[in-house]
């Protein structure tokens, strides 16, 4: 019989930590407020409760701490797609929940819509910073979780620790059976 090195059973226990990690609301919970300061979006430059304003059309929640490269690349292969749904009236609240000053955030997130050229995505600014929206579930270990919302409930939530646009075809898997 052979024995695991630590490094074996170190990557064993970072790969279960990994898999265990949840976070967003549960299938069929009820979608809770969500007062954000629209920095791009429908309601750009305005305080408002994107919860309340989307109501029961569908929705893709998409929670994020930073922006690094790969994770742009993901949101913009989402938007791509949720873009061609506009019809159906899909859309894209990207919640940044920054470290920074919220004057800064403001400021810098047209910049980074406009370098990344999203479509159908609202790029808001969370006014609490750091700290989670009440009521959403979300795991403060988690680097980007999704929430898949329509008819005012969660149909499924996506959490990474590591994202890239090649974890886009679960997530548009999804929004696709949402839509029918």
């Amino acid at each position: 019989m052979q024995r695991l090195t630590p490094l074996a059973v170190g990557l064993l226990l970072l790969t279960l930590g990994t898999a265990l990690a949840e976070s967003g609301l549960k299938p069929d919970q009820k979608v809770p407020a969500l007062k954000v300061f629209d920095c791009t979006g429908e309601h750009k430059g305005k305080d408002v409760d994107y919860a309340q304003i989307r109501g029961d059309k569908p929705t893709l929640y998409f929670f994020i701490k930073e922006l690094d490269r790969p994770q742009a690349r993901f949101l913009r292969a989402l938007d791509t797609f949720i873009a061609g749904q506009k019809a159906k009236g899909l859309y894209c609240v990207a919640v940044f929940m920054h470290k920074d000053d919220p004057e800064d955030i403001k400021a810098h997130l047209p910049r980074i819509q406009k370098s990344i050229k999203l479509q159908a995505t609202a790029m808001v600014a969370n006014p609490a910073g750091r700290e989670m929206p009440k009521g959403w579930g979300l795991d403060p270990e988690v680097f980007v979780t999704i929430v898949i919302a329509n008819k005012g409930k969660a149909v499924k939530s996506f959490e990474y620790l590591s994202v890239n646009e090649t974890d886009a075809p679960a997530v548009i898997a999804a929004l696709e059976k949402t839509l029918k």
